[in-house]
């Protein structure tokens, strides 16, 4: 009777421990900021039919189900055009409001959007999204989207002269080649960027 006694109450420590576990796992993604970078249907469209853009699309949208709603942040880009008039202004510049728009395979779970301008790469000088990871006291961030050799890049650096820890996952980043992507991912991680596995967090 007591062996069955002492059985009992190691096999609820163990299930309390593994529980445990995975209760952690979760908190430690729902801490995380997730930040989309320029996944926008003018870019987007001359990328579909590269045979690996459906497996971003996935991969984007399993990492936006398993973040916290609340910290989810699209980046859009702001596209300017030069406009020729008949009337004054003759000359004048406008927002091209067709390439401003988010792409609708995206998964939207909120209306957090911050607009950077297009020739900014670095996110992080986007005061408007400073301002609001500092007041949701943000630590960890991962950052997803386009390009791996630009905005992915430079926005890594940027987060990390920030003190943030910054992460990134491979799958829902695009490159402008499989190659030049690997290159840059290997440059990142050698600088302290974190590296997060998607497939590890959708079973934990």
């Amino acid at each position: 009777m007591e062996i069955t006694r002492i059985r009992l109450l190691v096999l609820l420590l163990i299930i309390g421990s593994s529980t445990h576990f995975c209760f952690s796992q979760k908190n430690d993604w729902d801490n995380k900021f997730l930040i989309v970078l320029d996944v926008q249907k003018n870019d987007t469209d001359r990328l579909q039919s590269d045979s690996s853009f459906q497996a971003f699309i996935e991969s984007l949208n399993a990492a936006i189900e398993l973040s916290n709603p609340q910290n989810v942040i699209y980046i859009m880009g702001i596209h300017k055009q030069l406009n020729l008039s008949l009337t004054f202004p003759n000359l004048y510049i406008s927002l091209n409001t067709e390439a401003m728009c988010l792409d609708d395979r995206m998964s939207r779970v909120n209306k957090t959007v911050f607009l950077k301008e297009e020739a900014m790469g670095n996110v992080f000088k986007v005061e408007e999204l400073t301002n609001f990871l500092k007041k949701n006291n943000a630590k960890e961030i991962i950052l997803t989207g386009l390009l791996a050799e630009e905005c992915v890049s430079l926005s890594c650096i940027g987060g990390l002269d920030q003190a943030y820890d910054m992460y990134i996952i491979p799958e829902a980043i695009i490159g402008e080649s499989q190659e030049s992507k690997n290159k840059v991912i290997k440059e990142l991680t050698g600088k302290g960027i974190k590296i997060v596995n998607l497939d590890a967090q959708k079973y934990d």
